[in-house]
């Protein structure tokens, strides 16, 4: 059984600190981009990372991902419905 996580190996470098914060503005600026096409930006600056590290910062910097829908939109796609309730 595994009590504790399992190290990195030494051999493999830390991401340096201008590189996560880089991830991190891209991610923020840039909300329709998703993990590969931020990693493909990356790699035209010589920056090799892996798709998972992108995602892990990425999730920092955009936090949780919002579900269902607002308020205003239901009301819109369901306005016909509402209406011919209320008078029937």
């Amino acid at each position: 059984m595994w009590r504790r996580k399992t190290r990195a190996p030494a051999n493999v470098p830390r991401l340096a600190p201008d590189v996560v914060n880089l991830i991190t503005r891209l991610a923020r600026d840039n909300r329709l981009w998703e993990a590969e096409r931020i990693r493909g930006e990356l790699l035209k600056l010589a920056i090799r990372v892996s798709k998972r590290t992108v995602q892990k910062y990425m999730r920092r910097a955009r936090g949780p991902r919002r579900t269902g829908q607002r308020w205003a939109t239901f009301l819109q796609n369901h306005s016909r419905q509402i209406w011919a309730r209320d008078f029937l």
